[in-house]
């Protein structure tokens, strides 16, 4: 079944340190993605829960701006996340998820609406879509906010931690505003041109269509006969 196409991923923060996550292992980052899943489990436990009323599904996020994909699996001893590298081994899952990194998180913590990142092409998916929709509706309700979960793990230096992570945050939103200005200015001679020649092909179309218009649409029923007359002959 062929993938259905998505809209390529931005010039962002994202992609660039994808690029220099490159030439690392999986392993190496998955220690980080096993304490960033417990401290979300601990803080929404009830997310999981009802994810295994789906049958324990498992669920694959794949980043198109990431040289890694991630593996969720609600299992019943509890959920686990299982980072692969991007065009390596196929992995099943129930449900697959794809689209730029910072369009998962913004969905995750409710700051972009789920239905207009799919009708705009921003993220793709398939697979089960009961499993998916119940995931959306967990995670809707959880109401999480990654800043503030993941940093009361650091109990006293929690707003110390909230505060260095938030101006981390911030950076990362304005270098994402930069890059996408620096984007459109790259992109936009070759828009327009796009756009001028797209103008010629409809202009051209147009005049061959007026052209064949005036001509015979089918030939005639039946073929005049040659008289001898018009070969020089005698009847």
């Amino acid at each position: 079944m062929p993938r259905p196409a998505l809209s390529p991923p931005p010039f962002s923060p994202a992609l660039l340190f994808g690029l220099a996550l490159q030439p690392l292992p999986p392993a190496v980052l998955q220690p980080f993605f096993n304490a960033v899943l417990r401290a979300l489990d601990r803080r929404h436990p009830e997310l999981a829960e009802r994810m295994r009323a789906q049958g324990e599904p498992k669920i694959a996020v794949e980043p198109t701006d990431l040289p890694f994909h991630f593996l969720l699996h609600f299992a019943a001893e509890g959920p686990s996340i299982t980072l692969f590298r991007a065009g390596g081994r196929d992995v099943a899952a129930d449900t697959v998820f794809r689209g730029p990194f910072a369009a998962f998180i913004e969905l995750v913590e409710g700051d972009l609406d789920g239905d207009a990142l799919f009708f705009s092409r921003t993220l793709g998916i398939e697979g089960d879509m009961e499993a998916a929709l119940a995931l959306r509706n967990a995670i809707e309700s959880a109401e999480i906010d990654f800043l503030r979960d993941l940093t009361t793990a650091f109990g006293p230096l929690a707003g110390p931690a909230r505060a260095l992570a938030g101006a981390a945050s911030g950076l990362f939103q304005r270098a994402s505003r930069d890059l996408g200005t620096v984007q459109a200015a790259l992109l936009a001679p070759l828009d327009r041109r796009v756009a001028r020649q797209g103008a010629e092909i409809a202009a051209l179309r147009a005049e061959f269509a007026k052209r064949a218009s005036g001509r015979p649409t089918r030939p005639p029923a039946r073929s005049e006969a040659i008289r001898p007359e018009a070969m020089g002959g005698k009847a």
